[in-house]
C-alpha cells in the first residue's frame, strides 16, 4: 500500500498503449476504474479524468460500504491518511494490482504495479484467446 496520488494516472498511462497494442482484440477489452475516494471522484470527475486516456474505461464510485466491499472481494486495500497542513485535507494510500478478469467476471491474472506494457498485453491476449 506504499503507493499515493500518482499511481492512478501512471496506471491509465500505461493502459492506452495496452490498448493500442491489442489491435482488434481491443475491442473485447474494458478498464474498470474503481474509485476508494468518493468525496472526491464524483462522477463527473471520473468521467473528465478518464477522458484524458486513450482506452475504453468506465470509472466506478460508490458509497463507502460498497466501495468497502469491492475491496473486499478483491483483496485490495486503501488507506485515509489525513494531511491537515495540506490543502488537500487527506491522501489516499492504495494497492495498486490491476486485475484482468475474463467475460465471466473471474479474476485470471493479477498485474503488480511494475508490469510492463508488454507482460499485460501478453495477459490479455491469454484471456481473449480462451473467452472465443
Amino acid at each position: 500500500m506504499a503507493r499515493q496520488s500518482r499511481t492512478c494516472p501512471t496506471t491509465l498511462s500505461k493502459l492506452s498503449p495496452v490498448y493500442k497494442s491489442l489491435g482488434k482484440d481491443a475491442k473485447r477489452v474494458k478498464t474498470l476504474y474503481v474509485t476508494v475516494d468518493p468525496e472526491r471522484d464524483t462522477p463527473a470527475v471520473l468521467k473528465a479524468d478518464l477522458g484524458y486516456f486513450d482506452l475504453d474505461a468506465l470509472g466506478l464510485t460508490g458509497t463507502k460500504p460498497e466501495i468497502d466491499k469491492v475491496v473486499g472481494l478483491y483483496g485490495a486495500s486503501y488507506e485515509i491518511i489525513p494531511t491537515p497542513q495540506s490543502a488537500e485535507k487527506y491522501t489516499v494510500a492504495h494497492s495498486t494490482t490491476l486485475y484482468a478478469l475474463d467475460p465471466a467476471g473471474r479474476t485470471r491474472i493479477l498485474f503488480p504495479y511494475d508490469a510492463s506494457v508488454k507482460e499485460i498485453v501478453k495477459g490479455l491476449k491469454t484471456i481473449l484467446a480462451s473467452s472465443t
